[in-house]
Formats: C-alpha cells, sequence, structure tokens
C-alpha cells in the first residue's frame, strides 16, 4: 500500500534526488493534488480512476497560507522521512533568508524505487512531469502558475468531488 509519505518520497527522489525549499515541495505535491483531481474526472478507464481515487483518499490537505497552498501534514512527513533516515535535509543559505535542501538517501531511493513499480505510468509520469517542469524553475513562476492556473483547477474539481 502506497502511503502519501511514499509519494512524498518519490517526488525527491525522481530526477536528480532532491528538491530545495520547503516551499518549493509544498508546491510540487500540491500540483500533483490538482492534476490527479483533474486525471481522475477525464478517465474512463475504471481501474486507474480506482487507484487516483485511492491516492486522493490518503494525499494531503491544503490550505492558503502566506505562500500559497501549505500542508502541515506535509511538514511533519518531512520530518518523519528524515527521522527514519530515507532523507537528508540542509540549510542552505539564498540571499537574505535561507532553505531547506532535501536529499534522498541510499535508503530513501531504494523505498522511492519500490513506490515506482507500484505506480500506475500514468501517475509516475505525472510525477516526472512536474518535477521536470517546476523542481528546478523560478519560484516566481511555480507561483504564479499555482495561483493562477492550478488554483482554478482545483476549484472546479473539488466542487464537481463535493457533489458525489
Amino acid at each position: 500500500m502506497i502511503t502519501r509519505r511514499d509519494l512524498l518520497l518519490t517526488m525527491i527522489a525522481i530526477g536528480d534526488g532532491s528538491v530545495e525549499g520547503r516551499t518549493r515541495l509544498t508546491k510540487l505535491m500540491y500540483i500533483v493534488k490538482v492534476k490527479l483531481l483533474e486525471l481522475v474526472n477525464d478517465l474512463r478507464h475504471f481501474l486507474l480512476r480506482k487507484k487516483i481515487r485511492e491516492i486522493l483518499d490518503k494525499y494531503y490537505e491544503f490550505k492558503m497560507h502566506y505562500y500559497g497552498p501549505y500542508s502541515e501534514e506535509l511538514i511533519k512527513d518531512l520530518k518523519i522521512l528524515e527521522n527514519e533516515g530515507f532523507i537528508t535535509s540542509e540549510i542552505v543559505p539564498l540571499y537574505d533568508f535561507y532553505q531547506y535542501k532535501y536529499t534522498v538517501t541510499d535508503k530513501g531511493r531504494r523505498r522511492a524505487e519500490d513506490v515506482i513499480k507500484e505506480l500506475p505510468d500514468e501517475i509516475l509520469e505525472l510525477f516526472k512531469w512536474v518535477k521536470k517542469k517546476y523542481g528546478k524553475a523560478p519560484l516566481t513562476l511555480l507561483l504564479h502558475d499555482v495561483y493562477r492556473t492550478f488554483r482554478k483547477i482545483e476549484l472546479k474539481y473539488t466542487k464537481k468531488r463535493r457533489s458525489f
């Protein structure tokens, strides 16, 4: 059974095995949720739709915060992943601020590889697309897209979902 923590670990592991910034990582996971909502409402394939619903049922809840969607559960899960040895975090200076850089460990990579084997191809491709498009993009672009595009999609599909 894939947990939301497994999905978070997988997002970090995809590509170069790291994500710079808690805000970035939170937004990447938020975009995945929104795209899954969009996908589950457009699918005709019952088994894939069922798998996506299972993932969405245990996925992170987001609330609007200073820099857009935020999840306390996600931050707690990052600490758990670090305490369990799946990821490391380091504080990296950024201008007058600092940010966390999360990197997958060998143990984490092995777990992520197991998760990837269980994920349907469509969901894995979604994770890869999000990480490739926004993993290293300027944070301003990521935040812009979250506010302007993905927030509208989320509102559209969460309204539909509540009506079921």
